[in-house]
């Protein structure tokens, strides 16, 4: 051990200042600082983060404001997902609009308007025209109409040598007698439908009417004639062959066959339909009838 006692005071150096308590706290920032840098590489920042937050003063608030500052970014970013979302739906009530399927076209469809009204004369005549139209056509609708027609004729006449009264039956378009034939039934006729637009067969000529029409049968007769028809559209059908123009009745211009040609593919047929009835030997002869 070292003493001094008896010696002279030797002129001493200053003493150095005391540190005050704020550059213990930078000091220990400092160190903090190096503990840090340390502790970052060996536990990552979730363990740094509780290691700031243990030690007192400056060094646990700034672990503290740290803390804050890495939540508030996170904060900002969550709250912005809910507006993405609503953008990306088109936002509100709205959002659902985007979702939502266009309404398709409506499907072409046979319509039928009468173009002549309903017309009799006596013993059995008369005349109603109707023109055949799509609905909803576009001018890449094409495909054919084919009606299917059929005629029921239930007539009786009175002739000599019969007793005033009586009658038989008789077979209308026979002999002397006018009106339709049942010979010419049952009949499928076509008119071909192209853009849109419907024509007679075939050919260039548009169509205008389909008349039912009967002459009278005769005097002295009496009875029902009967027109029963389906008229269908068949989009992109090729006609077959069995269908001829014969320019002859019934059907003139139209491709028409007796043959049952078992189509398929129809839009939505339509009843084309004519009732007649007639009395020329017990009454008038003024003729009746009805159509659908």
């Amino acid at each position: 051990m070292f003493t001094f006692a008896g010696k002279s005071k030797a002129v001493q150096p200053p003493a150095p200042a005391r540190r005050t308590s704020p550059d213990h706290a930078s000091l220990g920032h400092i160190r903090e600082g190096n503990r840090t840098a340390h502790a970052q590489r060996g536990l990552g920042n979730q363990a740094l983060l509780r290691l700031l937050h243990a030690n007192a003063g400056g060094g646990g608030q700034a672990a503290r404001s740290t803390g804050e500052m890495a939540q508030g970014p996170a904060k900002k970013t969550q709250e912005t997902v809910p507006i993405t979302g609503d953008g990306g739906t088109g936002g509100g009530s709205g959002g659902t609009s985007s979702g939502s399927a266009a309404p398709s076209a409506a499907a072409p469809t046979l319509k039928k308007t009468t173009v002549s009204a309903l017309s009799t004369s006596a013993n059995g005549g008369f005349s109603w025209g109707v023109r055949w139209s799509i609905d909803n056509a576009t001018t890449s609708t094409n495909g054919w109409i084919v009606q299917h027609v059929v005629v029921r004729q239930n007539v009786e006449a009175w002739y000599p040598p019969l007793i005033p009264g009586a009658t038989r039956p008789i077979v209308p378009g026979q002999g002397s007698y006018g009106g339709l034939s049942e010979s010419w039934y049952p009949l499928w006729e076509a008119w071909q439908v192209r853009g849109g637009s419907v024509f007679v067969g075939g050919s260039t000529s548009p169509h205008s009417a389909d008349t039912y029409g009967q002459g009278a049968v005769g005097p002295n007769t009496k009875g029902t004639t009967e027109i029963v028809g389906s008229a269908d559209f068949y989009p992109s059908l090729t006609l077959p062959t069995a269908f001829t123009v014969k320019n002859a009745a019934p059907a003139w211009a139209l491709p028409a066959t007796n043959t049952d040609p078992r189509l398929t593919g129809g839009t939505s047929a339509l009843d084309h339909n004519l009732t007649a009835t007639w009395d020329g030997v017990g009454g008038t002869g003024a003729t009746t009838a009805t159509t659908v």
